[in-house]
């Protein structure tokens, strides 16, 4: 006996109803549900799938037996089939973690249910990516949300970004690099159904269906994983195209695919766990012998179904820009329609890593740093803002000069030698400012 069938075997009735939902909705069923929770006459499991363009209601008994399946348990399945309310076309289906006796499939045969020996089993889950030995389904993903396949709209989009900056001319960048990451991201739905009962009945029920979308390249608390905005582009999109439709080598200088840290299976344990967590609740109820009791309503693992569990990646493009010294990085995720900025070096000042709040920042051409308004100096030979940060400087006449270049800095210096005086107090504005006071006061120290 080999270990998939060990571990087949190993698993409870309940184990291997909850690894069926899981194999089956890997292989696109819908509204895939226990009614065995809900009371619905015993069936394991019903699901949905349209099918050639017909909408199809799977009907299906799970048996984890040491033995073989008879006929009796195809002919209760068949029963149960024609009995169940849907305006759907009805199919039954018996799995087994074992084999059919010869008269099940005869039987099976001639009433269309269909038969899933264990064999079968295995052979479908290794082809979404199973293992039947540890109980873990991997995640296998190929599809994203839409990539802004071509570069050159990228590389325009930065360059309206630098736009919004003082100083700025296209013509000053000289290198961008684009990049993108694929950052894998779970999309996931689940029902509650859980009842509170005691001696005198129901006391409280629970009923919710909920969708919850996690970034799943990171194994923290479920709080780390939330991303409202992110959540928000994938809620708006969809699930995305598949990752063969783009051409993404040639349009990028580095892909990079975050790995999804866990697997789907993990992923369900975690949202059923997060489901019971947040639909806890405190009950009220008057006992029979009229003394009010106050309990703890939590649902049991069973009370919930995960219905659906949807791996897509989310494009994050991430870009340097290299002017002069300095690279600017921007990146931000997106779905090539609605862009959500995650990192931004282009509206900050480049040495404290701030946002200016009442002024433009303004880019040094000289060193290619970002500035706000205090950094930003006048090159005396150019008139053309510089910073302080990369600037020769010197004091003439009190007041310190910012000069692009040591060349800059002796040339200037050269022809200061050669002013005249008033010119020499031209070059501070205080110097200036006191020049003139003294003009205004001379006709009041000559009657002196």
């Amino acid at each position: 006996m080999s270990s998939q069938e060990t571990m087949l075997s190993d698993l409870s009735g309940f184990e291997f109803e909850e690894l069926m939902m899981d194999v089956f909705r890997n292989l696109g069923y819908e509204n895939i549900r226990n009614p065995g929770k809900t009371g619905d006459e015993g069936r394991d499991i019903i699901m949905e799938k349209t099918v050639d363009g017909v909408r199809k209601t799977f009907i299906v008994e799970c048996k984890n037996l040491s033995s073989h399946v008879g006929r009796p348990v195809v002919q209760k399945l068949h029963s149960a089939v024609a009995t169940f309310d849907t305006e759907n076309q009805k199919v039954g289906m018996i799995v087994t973690t074992n084999r059919f006796s010869a008269a099940a499939k005869e039987y099976a045969e001639k009433s269309d249910v269909r038969l899933w020996d264990g064999k079968k089993i295995r052979e479908i889950a290794e082809d979404i990516g199973l293992d039947l030995y540890n109980g873990e389904i991997e995640i296998v993903c190929n599809r994203t949300l839409p990539v802004p396949e071509k570069r050159s709209i990228v590389e325009e989009k930065i360059k309206d970004e630098f736009s919004e900056l003082k100083n700025f001319e296209k013509q000053v960048i000289d290198d961008i690099e684009v990049e993108l990451e694929l950052v894998p991201a779970v999309k996931m739905r689940s029902q509650i159904d859980s009842v509170y009962e005691t001696t005198v009945g129901v006391v409280n029920r629970i009923q919710r269906e909920d969708t919850l979308i996690w970034r799943a390249d990171t194994e923290g608390s479920v709080e780390e994983r939330k991303d409202s905005e992110l959540e928000r582009l994938i809620h708006d999109s969809g699930v995305g195209s598949r990752l063969g439709a783009y051409d993404l080598e040639a349009e990028f200088d580095d892909i990079k695919r975050r790995h999804f840290e866990k697997t789907e299976t993990g992923f369900k344990q975690d949202l059923v766990e997060y489901e019971i967590k947040e639909n806890t609740e405190q009950v009220s109820y008057t006992g029979g012998n009229n003394v009010t009791y106050n309990k703890t309503h939590k649902p049991k693992e069973k009370d919930v179904t995960v219905t659906e569990i949807k791996p897509v990646y989310v494009p994050k493009i991430k870009t340097s820009t290299r002017i002069k010294e300095h690279s600017h990085r921007h990146s931000y995720f997106t779905d090539n329609n609605l862009e959500i900025k995650k990192k931004d070096e282009i509206h900050v000042d480049t040495h404290t890593g701030r946002k200016p709040l009442l002024f433009t920042p303004t880019l040094c051409r000289y060193c290619g740093t970002i500035n706000n308004r205090l950094n930003i100096k006048e090159e005396r030979l150019n008139h053309s803002p510089i910073c302080k940060h990369c600037s020769e400087t010197e004091r003439f006449m009190l007041r310190q000069k910012h000069f692009a270049s040591q060349e800059n800095l002796e040339n200037f210096r050269e022809n200061y030698k050669e002013l005249p005086f008033y010119r020499k107090v031209l070059e501070n504005k205080l110097g200036l400012a006191a020049l003139g006071l003294a003009v205004l006061l001379l006709p009041v120290i000559a009657t002196v």
